[in-house]
This record gives structure tokens, sequence and C-alpha cells, in this order.
């Protein structure tokens, strides 16, 4: 379409100068006028046509990049919605009070009913005002516990009172990895103290010689690049 446009063009004023040259009656060079004219219109539409076609072209640039970046923020928060279910299942849950016991339930709704339930303890008494007590009142996950580990027999070189028999350890189990979760705040951490470099360049612009302000912001940017290389 543009190639033939731009025929259109070139022949609107070629065919307009050979009238002009050729023709002397005045409506022929009216004619030749309104050649020019057309061609000349047909040029301006042709430039409005290239523009809208670089915009049109920057736009689905644009839209391709905000789509990636969609779905990159999809890819990683579905990771860490991964992680976050994983660490919830088959784990147990608990509520606890400074007045109350800790108490272990099976699901999540046990541990918010006991909960509920302390506070409403707390409630009964409120028309002398509340205790402060009441803000102990909390329900959870347990991510961890204490897990017996590495039981073995007494040997001779253990430290234990001579009635002891075996002996143990306690670790907090299961282990636990979270690789998207720790990507993820390694990012924010990188970020941040981009942002924190980017704050305090003017400052030390301002108070120190250039030499030394190049090498301190320099040092900063080693050191947060070493941090990245660490957390990959």
């Amino acid at each position: 379409m543009e190639s033939n446009i731009k025929g259109l063009v070139s022949a609107g004023h070629e065919m307009a100068s050979e009238l002009k040259a050729e023709c002397g009656a005045v409506d022929m060079r009216s004619v030749a006028k309104l050649i020019s004219d057309l061609a000349t219109q047909l040029e301006v539409q042709l430039v409005r046509a290239n523009a809208l076609a670089e915009d049109h072209q920057r736009a689905i640039e644009s839209i391709k990049q905000a789509d990636s970046a969609v779905k990159l923020a999809h890819e990683k928060f579905s990771a860490l919605a991964a992680e976050n279910a994983g660490l919830k299942a088959g784990h147990s849950y608990f509520s606890y009070g400074s007045e109350h016991n800790f108490e272990w339930h099976k699901t999540a709704e046990e541990a918010i009913a006991a909960a509920e339930a302390a506070i409403d303890d707390y409630r009964g008494d409120a028309c002398d005002g509340w205790s402060e007590e009441v803000e102990s009142i909390c329900w959870g996950v347990i991510i961890q516990q204490a897990t017996k580990v590495g039981e073995r027999k007494k040997r001779k070189c253990d430290r234990v009172s001579p009635w002891i028999e075996r002996v143990c350890d306690y670790e907090l189990r299961p282990n636990i990895e979270t690789p998207a979760t720790d990507a993820f705040l390694a990012e924010i951490e990188r970020k941040a103290i981009r942002k924190f470099i980017n704050s305090i360049e003017h400052i030390l612009r301002d108070k120190l010689s250039p030499y030394d302000t190049e090498e301190m912001l320099e040092a900063m940017r080693i050191f947060l690049e070493e941090q990245s290389g660490e957390q990959k």
C-alpha cells in the first residue's frame, strides 16, 4: 500500500509539472494545480499513515512487554503460593494466650475458634475495662517443632548422669527450603539497597570530594553485586 501511494504521489507531481510546462491554457493550469494539490495531500496522508504505523508498532511492543511482565509476575507469585501451601500442608495449628494454655489443633478453624473463645473470656469482664493480656491471644501454623534426633546408646565419653542409658538431641524439623520466597525477599533487599545508594549519592557529592564520592559509591555497588552473587 505504501509503495502504491508513493507511486501516485510521484506520478501526480510529474504530471502537474508537465501540464504547467506544456499547456498554456488557463483551465489546463488549473487542472495541473488540482493534480498537484491532490498529490500533496496523498503525500501528507502517507506521512500520517507511516506515523500511525510506528505508533501502532510501539503500542504492540508495549503490550508484549507488559504481557511478559505479567506472566513473569504470575510465575513468581504462583511459586510463592505453592511454597506457602506446601508449608501449611500436613502441619498442625496452635492457639495461645498468656492466661490460656498453648493448645494444638488439627485445623485452622479449630485454632481460630479457640482464640475467639479466649477473647470471649476477656469480653465477659470488659465492663471493668479490657485486660492487656487479651492482646497476647493468637493462633497460627506450626511450621517446625523440636524433634528428637540421633538417639543412641550411651558411650563412656558422654557426660550424662549414671542412670541415663540412651542419649539424643533435638532439632527443629522438618527442614524447610523456600527458594522462591528467598529469591523474592533477596530481590526486595537488592532494590532497597539500590534505592538507598541513589538517595545518599547527592549527599556524598555535597560533603565529599569527587574522588572520595566515586570511591564510596563504587564500594557500595561492588557490595551489592557480591550480595546478589551469593544469593543466586
